[in-house]
């Protein structure tokens, strides 16, 4: 066991430095801190909040948006390339939850017909596709700004 092995995480509140016991197994080469896992953040750098909040941010916006939001809204500096990481982590550990924990509903359950919706208004047209039809308000602005 060595003392004083100290290391900086990214909490809700800010950044905070804890100086911890290291433990390392002569045996197998391995070592580590137990109370990183007792407190949650053997994961990273990031406090569980945190790695709640970047993966909340990563569901709704891009990474470097989300690091952006984090930013802003709670004054967190999470680099992008972090978020893409933590959030990446927590996609595998959720899909390791929902294959272990889910259970399929029956088949007499499902239904027998899924509907889908699509949007085609912003879908890109050849020429030739659109010619003769007359061109949206919106098209004839931004061609104009060209």
């Amino acid at each position: 066991m060595r003392d004083g092995h100290a290391k900086t995480f990214t909490t809700a509140l800010g950044a905070l430095t804890l100086t911890r016991a290291y433990y390392h197994c002569a045996a197998c080469n391995q070592g580590g801190c137990p109370r990183d896992q007792a407190l949650g953040l053997d994961g990273g750098s990031l406090s569980p909040a945190v790695t709640r909040m970047v993966g909340t941010a990563a569901a709704l916006v891009s990474f470097a948006e989300s690091s952006e939001l984090l930013a802003a809204l709670a004054g967190l500096a999470v680099e992008a390339k972090q978020v893409e990481r933590t959030a990446e982590a927590l996609g595998q550990a959720i899909a390791l939850d929902e294959r272990q924990q889910v259970v399929p509903a029956p088949a007499a359950e499902l239904a027998p017909t899924m509907y889908l919706g699509l949007d085609g208004t912003g879908v890109p047209m050849r020429h030739t596709e659109v010619a003769g039809r007359r061109a949206s308000r919106r098209t004839v602005l931004r061609r104009r700004a060209r």
